[in-house]
């Protein structure tokens, strides 16, 4: 399972792939990232109750058996969009394959809106028990 959810950009944590082994530790990553200003977007209309408030989807009885990865992505276009080409790991170390998908250039110019995504990808926590690094491998595909 993945969930990509466009939002706004907080500039806190862009860019990084973390684990959520607990809901104490996810709750920490979105506390860092929508939780502390959900309040003040939402008061100016900014935050979409079903995607921007990703921690409501899960609780500690998730974590007993599983975890999350999750996938902060910055796209410079809100045309482009974020996916999630595989997850593997070698001796310790996560790799996370990250593809942005950007429209045909003979098509389309993109947006000048930027596009902030969370990926949400579950997994079993016993799958991830040995991670200590983690890799992000991008690449560009046209659609």
């Amino acid at each position: 399972f993945n969930k990509n959810l466009r939002s706004f950009d907080l500039g806190l944590i862009r860019g990084n792939i973390l684990i959520a082994r607990t809901y104490e530790e996810f709750k920490e990553i979105y506390d860092n990232d929508i939780g502390k200003y959900s309040d003040e977007f939402d008061k100016h209309g900014f935050f979409n109750e079903d995607e921007d408030n990703y921690i409501l989807k899960y609780d500690e009885e998730f974590f007993q058996e599983n975890a999350l990865i999750v996938v902060f992505s910055y796209e410079p276009s809100g045309t482009n969009r974020v996916k999630i080409d595989g997850v593997s790991k070698k001796d310790g170390e996560l790799f996370v394959g990250v593809i942005s998908e950007v429209p045909n250039p003979l098509y389309s110019m993109g947006t000048c809106d930027a596009a902030y995504w969370r990926t949400l990808i579950e997994v079993k926590k016993s799958d991830i028990a040995d991670i200590t690094k983690i890799t992000r491998i991008k690449s560009k595909a046209w659609r």
